[in-house]
Protein backbone atom coordinates (compact mmCIF):
# COMPACT_ATOMS: atom_id res chain seq x y z
CA UNK A 1 0.00 0.00 0.00
CA UNK A 2 1.26 3.31 -1.12
CA UNK A 3 1.14 5.28 2.61
CA UNK A 4 1.66 8.42 1.11
CA UNK A 5 -1.54 8.60 -0.58
CA UNK A 6 -3.90 6.67 2.71
CA UNK A 7 -2.73 9.67 4.88
CA UNK A 8 -5.22 12.11 4.24
CA UNK A 9 -7.94 9.77 4.54
CA UNK A 10 -6.49 8.87 7.94
CA UNK A 11 -6.71 12.20 9.09
CA UNK A 12 -10.22 13.12 8.14
CA UNK A 13 -10.80 9.73 10.21
CA UNK A 14 -9.39 11.07 13.43
CA UNK A 15 -10.94 14.78 12.70
CA UNK A 16 -14.30 13.25 11.96
CA UNK A 17 -14.31 11.37 15.24
CA UNK A 18 -12.97 14.59 17.61
CA UNK A 19 -15.89 16.41 16.10
CA UNK A 20 -18.35 13.76 16.75
CA UNK A 21 -16.71 13.31 20.55
CA UNK A 22 -16.91 17.28 21.28
CA UNK A 23 -20.82 17.43 20.35
CA UNK A 24 -21.74 14.14 22.27
CA UNK A 25 -19.75 16.17 25.70
CA UNK A 26 -21.90 19.46 24.87
CA UNK A 27 -24.93 17.46 24.74
CA UNK A 28 -24.24 15.44 27.83
CA UNK A 29 -23.59 18.30 30.13
CA UNK A 30 -26.21 18.57 33.43
CA UNK A 31 -28.77 20.19 32.23
CA UNK A 32 -30.10 21.51 35.83
CA UNK A 33 -26.71 23.72 36.40
CA UNK A 34 -27.38 27.13 37.09
CA UNK A 35 -26.94 29.38 33.90
CA UNK A 36 -25.11 32.98 34.55
CA UNK A 37 -27.96 35.60 34.18
CA UNK A 38 -28.17 37.93 31.40
CA UNK A 39 -27.37 41.80 31.58
CA UNK A 40 -30.10 43.87 30.41
CA UNK A 41 -28.47 47.05 28.80
CA UNK A 42 -32.05 48.87 29.18
CA UNK A 43 -33.44 47.93 32.67
CA UNK A 44 -32.90 50.95 35.31
CA UNK A 45 -31.19 51.00 38.82
CA UNK A 46 -33.18 50.34 41.81
CA UNK A 47 -33.73 53.96 44.05
CA UNK A 48 -31.56 54.09 46.53
CA UNK A 49 -32.94 54.56 49.87
CA UNK A 50 -32.77 58.96 50.76
CA UNK A 51 -29.97 59.58 53.10
CA UNK A 52 -30.62 60.13 56.87
CA UNK A 53 -31.01 64.29 57.55
CA UNK A 54 -28.34 64.96 59.32
CA UNK A 55 -28.59 66.70 62.70
CA UNK A 56 -25.83 69.50 63.54
CA UNK A 57 -24.62 68.81 67.31
CA UNK A 58 -25.47 71.57 69.96
CA UNK A 59 -24.11 72.72 72.82
CA UNK A 60 -25.86 73.86 75.81
CA UNK A 61 -29.55 75.04 75.14
CA UNK A 62 -30.99 75.96 71.62
CA UNK A 63 -33.49 77.82 72.42
CA UNK A 64 -33.16 81.47 71.79
CA UNK A 65 -32.77 84.18 73.94
CA UNK A 66 -35.36 86.84 73.53
CA UNK A 67 -34.92 90.23 73.15
CA UNK A 68 -36.91 92.60 75.87
CA UNK A 69 -38.31 95.71 74.87
CA UNK A 70 -38.84 99.18 75.73
CA UNK A 71 -42.34 99.54 77.40
CA UNK A 72 -43.28 103.32 75.69
CA UNK A 73 -46.24 104.80 76.61
CA UNK A 74 -47.80 107.01 74.00
CA UNK A 75 -49.37 110.72 73.98
CA UNK A 76 -51.67 111.65 77.14
CA UNK A 77 -54.60 111.55 74.62
CA UNK A 78 -53.55 109.27 71.60
CA UNK A 79 -54.63 112.19 68.58
CA UNK A 80 -57.29 110.58 66.02
CA UNK A 81 -55.03 112.28 63.46
CA UNK A 82 -51.09 111.94 63.24
CA UNK A 83 -49.28 115.27 62.45
CA UNK A 84 -46.29 113.55 60.20
CA UNK A 85 -43.45 115.73 61.08
CA UNK A 86 -39.80 116.15 62.64
CA UNK A 87 -38.09 117.38 65.11
CA UNK A 88 -34.97 119.22 63.74
CA UNK A 89 -33.75 119.42 66.85
CA UNK A 90 -33.70 119.68 70.75
CA UNK A 91 -30.96 121.36 72.97
CA UNK A 92 -30.12 121.81 76.99
CA UNK A 93 -27.53 124.14 77.92
CA UNK A 94 -25.78 123.88 74.89
CA UNK A 95 -23.69 125.36 73.21
CA UNK A 96 -23.72 128.07 75.74
CA UNK A 97 -24.60 127.60 79.51
CA UNK A 98 -27.91 129.06 79.91
CA UNK A 99 -29.85 126.14 81.26
CA UNK A 100 -32.81 126.04 79.07
CA UNK A 101 -34.26 123.38 76.78
CA UNK A 102 -35.52 124.40 73.39
CA UNK A 103 -36.76 122.42 70.60
CA UNK A 104 -37.58 123.11 67.03
CA UNK A 105 -39.67 121.03 64.08
CA UNK A 106 -42.10 121.28 61.49
CA UNK A 107 -45.59 119.01 60.52
CA UNK A 108 -47.74 118.58 58.19
CA UNK A 109 -51.82 118.22 58.63
CA UNK A 110 -53.38 114.49 57.63
CA UNK A 111 -55.22 114.43 54.66
CA UNK A 112 -58.45 113.37 56.64
CA UNK A 113 -58.34 116.18 59.24
CA UNK A 114 -60.32 119.24 59.23
CA UNK A 115 -57.23 121.20 60.21
CA UNK A 116 -56.00 122.50 63.34
CA UNK A 117 -57.51 125.33 65.09
CA UNK A 118 -54.83 126.19 68.25
CA UNK A 119 -56.75 129.30 69.55
CA UNK A 120 -60.03 127.14 70.11
CA UNK A 121 -58.91 123.40 70.90
CA UNK A 122 -57.16 122.31 74.19
CA UNK A 123 -53.40 121.54 73.35
CA UNK A 124 -50.65 120.04 75.57
CA UNK A 125 -46.73 119.19 75.19
CA UNK A 126 -45.02 116.30 76.53
CA UNK A 127 -41.37 115.16 76.71
CA UNK A 128 -41.18 111.63 78.74
CA UNK A 129 -38.48 108.64 78.52
CA UNK A 130 -38.25 105.19 76.92
CA UNK A 131 -40.76 103.45 80.09
CA UNK A 132 -43.42 106.89 79.59
CA UNK A 133 -41.92 109.16 82.76
CA UNK A 134 -42.19 112.75 82.37
CA UNK A 135 -39.64 114.36 82.47
CA UNK A 136 -41.41 117.57 81.36
CA UNK A 137 -44.91 118.86 80.44
CA UNK A 138 -47.39 121.66 79.27
CA UNK A 139 -50.34 119.74 79.78
CA UNK A 140 -52.76 122.82 79.09
CA UNK A 141 -51.91 125.11 76.57
CA UNK A 142 -53.44 127.97 75.21
CA UNK A 143 -52.70 129.39 72.30
CA UNK A 144 -53.68 132.99 70.93
CA UNK A 145 -53.31 134.05 67.46
CA UNK A 146 -50.57 136.18 66.08
CA UNK A 147 -51.30 137.03 62.69
CA UNK A 148 -50.05 135.70 59.41
CA UNK A 149 -51.09 131.72 60.49
CA UNK A 150 -49.32 131.80 63.52
CA UNK A 151 -49.90 131.08 67.21
CA UNK A 152 -48.30 130.93 70.37
CA UNK A 153 -48.67 130.58 74.09
CA UNK A 154 -46.47 130.66 77.24
CA UNK A 155 -47.11 130.20 80.89
CA UNK A 156 -44.37 130.17 83.74
CA UNK A 157 -42.83 127.04 82.36
CA UNK A 158 -42.19 128.26 78.83
CA UNK A 159 -43.70 129.05 75.57
CA UNK A 160 -44.44 127.42 72.25
CA UNK A 161 -45.18 128.71 68.62
CA UNK A 162 -46.67 127.08 65.61
CA UNK A 163 -46.34 129.26 62.04
CA UNK A 164 -46.72 128.57 58.33
CA UNK A 165 -44.00 126.74 57.12
CA UNK A 166 -42.67 126.07 53.53
CA UNK A 167 -45.45 127.79 51.57
CA UNK A 168 -48.20 124.20 51.49
CA UNK A 169 -51.28 124.42 52.82
CA UNK A 170 -51.24 122.56 56.08
CA UNK A 171 -47.35 122.60 57.04
CA UNK A 172 -46.27 124.27 60.28
CA UNK A 173 -43.19 124.94 61.90
CA UNK A 174 -43.42 124.89 65.33
CA UNK A 175 -40.82 125.78 68.28
CA UNK A 176 -41.26 125.45 72.39
CA UNK A 177 -38.57 126.33 75.07
CA UNK A 178 -38.53 124.80 78.57
CA UNK A 179 -36.94 127.82 80.92
CA UNK A 180 -35.16 125.97 83.92
CA UNK A 181 -36.65 122.80 84.00
CA UNK A 182 -36.24 121.24 87.03
CA UNK A 183 -33.51 118.71 86.02
CA UNK A 184 -31.83 116.18 88.91
CA UNK A 185 -28.30 117.21 88.88
CA UNK A 186 -26.65 115.01 85.85
CA UNK A 187 -29.66 114.70 84.06
CA UNK A 188 -29.49 112.94 80.85
CA UNK A 189 -31.64 110.57 78.79
CA UNK A 190 -30.33 108.85 75.71
CA UNK A 191 -33.62 108.59 74.18
CA UNK A 192 -36.40 111.33 74.99
CA UNK A 193 -40.55 110.85 73.13
CA UNK A 194 -42.10 113.86 72.36
CA UNK A 195 -45.50 114.15 72.24
CA UNK A 196 -47.88 117.71 71.20
CA UNK A 197 -51.37 117.51 70.83
CA UNK A 198 -53.47 120.37 69.00
CA UNK A 199 -57.42 119.27 69.44
CA UNK A 200 -57.74 115.69 67.95
CA UNK A 201 -54.49 116.64 65.95
CA UNK A 202 -51.48 115.41 67.43
CA UNK A 203 -47.66 114.68 66.68
CA UNK A 204 -47.33 111.29 68.17
CA UNK A 205 -44.54 110.06 70.62
CA UNK A 206 -41.55 111.25 67.78
CA UNK A 207 -38.36 109.46 69.75
CA UNK A 208 -34.83 112.25 69.79
CA UNK A 209 -31.90 110.46 70.60
CA UNK A 210 -29.90 112.52 72.26
CA UNK A 211 -25.60 113.27 73.17
CA UNK A 212 -24.26 114.27 76.17
CA UNK A 213 -22.15 117.27 75.73
CA UNK A 214 -20.31 119.55 77.93
CA UNK A 215 -21.01 121.32 81.52
CA UNK A 216 -24.61 118.82 81.67
CA UNK A 217 -25.47 119.90 78.37
CA UNK A 218 -26.97 117.72 75.41
CA UNK A 219 -28.20 118.12 72.35
CA UNK A 220 -30.75 115.35 70.42
CA UNK A 221 -32.27 115.27 67.16
CA UNK A 222 -35.06 112.65 65.22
Amino acid sequence: MNIRRALPAVLSVFIASGLSLGLSTLSSADPTRPQHPVHNPSASHPAHAPRPTRTPRTHGTSTPTVTPTAHVVSCPAQPDHVLSGRVTKLFYAYPGTQRNLHASGFFQVDFFSNGIHPDSEPASLTLTDDNGALILGMPDIHFMDTGGGSFSASNEQGFVSIRPFGGTAGTYAFEFSFDNPDFPPNFFDVRMHLCMNIGDDGIGSVAIVCQHKARGGFLCHQ
